[in-house]
């Protein structure tokens, strides 16, 4: 079924689009090549000499939780299917920048509550605190140029 997007869901992605940049930015300022990756079929969204994935969480600066994606309609998705090496978080005006098998790890072992959420929600989510990622391995935190 096609139906056209949702005035919250293109909002939320303008903003997704801009924190890309900023992540790009930063990832130009370290040395690599970056290529912003578009359409249905792109793995990732920044091609940095590595896949990464970049996720905006809206809600996360004033619930202190960020929403990974594990599943959406039942099917999985999000962290759980996604081939990027890396996660760029973005919270507020900061990132944080980490391996997703370092996520991954993070998820699987915590006992994080999960709910559903997204556009009409049908993503189901694991709702991290951003303490757990601050205090992650190898989590770079980059500011989001305005």
């Amino acid at each position: 079924m096609t139906r056209p997007d949702s005035d919250a869901w293109l909002a939320a992605k303008a903003q997704g689009d801009q924190a890309e940049l900023s992540i790009a930015g930063w990832f130009r300022g370290q040395g690599y090549l970056v290529a912003k990756t578009v359409g249905a079929t792109a793995a990732s969204d920044l091609l940095v000499q590595t896949q990464v994935e970049v996720k905006h969480d809206l809600l996360a600066e004033s619930s202190g939780r960020v929403a990974i994606e594990i599943s959406y309609r039942g099917h999985p998705s999000g962290l759980t299917t996604s081939q990027a090496a890396w996660w760029a978080i973005v919270v507020g005006q900061e990132v944080f920048l980490l391996k997703a098998d370092v996520l991954r790890e993070c998820i699987r072992i915590g006992k994080f509550p999960t709910c559903f959420g997204g556009d009409n929600k049908s993503s189901e989510v694991v709702l991290l605190p951003i303490a757990a990622i601050r205090g992650l391995k190898q989590t770079f935190n980059i500011p989001l140029s305005k």
